[in-house]
């Protein structure tokens, strides 16, 4: 099992796209991403790098699991 310390490494001004796709591309060796369901996190994340693993929080999957 692999364990790992898990920080913020950023807080972005906004939640636009174009923000994080942005600021990926200043960090390209990023290859999984934690994020909600928030499309917009989608579409800024394949428009800096398709083959970036999306990943759904913990809080956001159960809650999400909650409203089936």
């Amino acid at each position: 099992m692999i364990f790992a310390v898990i920080i913020p490494v950023a807080l972005l001004p906004n939640r636009l796209p174009q923000t994080l796709t942005e600021w990926l591309k200043t960090y390209s060796h990023v290859q999984v991403m934690s994020r909600d369901g928030f499309t917009g996190f989608r579409q800024g994340i394949a428009n800096a790098n398709p083959s970036i693993l999306h990943v759904y929080d913990r809080w956001n999957f159960m809650g999400m699991r909650r409203r089936d």
